[in-house]
């Protein structure tokens, strides 16, 4: 709970996808927030801005894929 990955972007040759698996979230993504619960999946597109946030009582588990393009 509380924990958080900052705001921070990667490469042009990096994206990646966020499935979030249990709790609740707060995403930043090309500059929008909003809240993420279980069964969201979510692209950071090459050069994106992005960061998450547990806004819950619980872990927030999720699964990263980086893919490099």
């Amino acid at each position: 709970p509380e924990a958080s990955i900052g705001i921070h972007e990667h490469g042009m040759d990096d994206s990646e996808i966020y499935i979030i698996i249990s709790g609740e979230g707060e995403m930043t993504l090309a500059g929008k927030v909003f809240k993420v619960d279980p069964g969201f999946v979510l692209i950071n597109p090459p050069g994106g801005r992005h960061a998450l946030r547990n806004i819950g009582h619980a872990l927030l588990k999720l699964v990263v894929l980086d893919i490099p393009d």
